[in-house]
């Protein structure tokens, strides 16, 4: 079976059953909620600062059309794909009842998007890259980018050893083969891209989830979180080793290897 064929067979068991991260909330994962919800708003807060003059932004990987609905009172239009039809069922679902005009969705791979060239800009996804083929993507994400386009994408990295451990210990929602960002696919980017920006997220506060049943938790890793943004301001390669990472890029290359 294809890796293709394998994440649109996953993940059309997963929202045909109806499971999200609420399902499991008593579980270990509910440690990471100041985690993610600071990330994920980062991103999102970007994704709209960006968007300010833009006319059509990709929806990348879009899944039951969550993200897409931040967009939803701006006048630009949202395009969605993603390879899971029952994904894509519960996103038309979500604008239909919340009658939204300006988002529209679609069953794709991510390797032969159906766009036409030079379309999007802003191409955003949360939690894609690592379940794909990079490079392959990358060709179609360069084709449909506009030239001065961004492409957003928040990550989880692969690269500290401890927090490979750390993983294994989570509930699994993973996919087979799924794999965490390494230096190699930093190095891709920078290759592809005129424009790349990281800022990484959760390396020493990611600890302070040990002590997750006591009251002081948020604030541990408050504190956690303000000294490390520091550290990775005065030794940026640091930033390498931490949770996860928000990608930037702008200003595809004319002559790289992918087009």
């Amino acid at each position: 079976m294809s890796k293709l064929k394998y994440e649109k067979d996953y993940h059309d068991w997963w929202y045909s059953k109806g499971i999200s991260l609420c399902d499991w909330s008593k579980s270990i994962f509910s440690r990471m909620t100041p985690f993610n919800r600071y990330h994920n708003n980062y991103f999102y807060k970007l994704v709209l600062s960006l968007s300010t003059d833009a006319k059509y932004i990709l929806d990348y990987g879009c899944g039951d059309g969550s993200e897409s609905l931040i967009f939803q009172k701006k006048s630009y239009q949202v395009l969605g794909f993603d390879i899971s039809e029952s994904g894509i069922r519960k996103a038309y679902i979500k604008i239909k009842e919340n009658k939204i005009k300006n988002i529209s969705f679609s069953v794709m791979d991510c390797e032969n998007l159906s766009f036409k060239d030079n379309v999007f800009d802003i191409i955003f996804g949360r939690g894609i890259l690592h379940h794909i083929d990079i490079k392959k993507a990358f060709k179609e994400i360069i084709r449909v980018l506009k030239p001065n386009g961004y492409v957003v994408f928040l990550e989880p990295l692969g690269i500290n050893p401890l927090f490979k451990y750390l993983r294994k210990l989570l509930p699994s929602i993973e996919t087979k083969g799924e794999h965490p960002l390494v230096i190699d696919d930093f190095k891709l980017f920078r290759s592809l891209f005129i424009n790349s920006t990281f800022k990484f997220f959760h390396l020493f506060s990611i600890l302070s989830s040990i002590l997750y049943k006591f009251n002081f938790y948020i604030k541990l890793f408050n504190k956690l979180h303000m000294i490390e943004e520091k550290i990775f301001l005065k030794i940026t390669h640091l930033g390498f080793l931490a949770w996860t990472c928000l990608i930037i890029l702008k200003n595809p290359k004319i002559n790289n290897d992918l087009i």
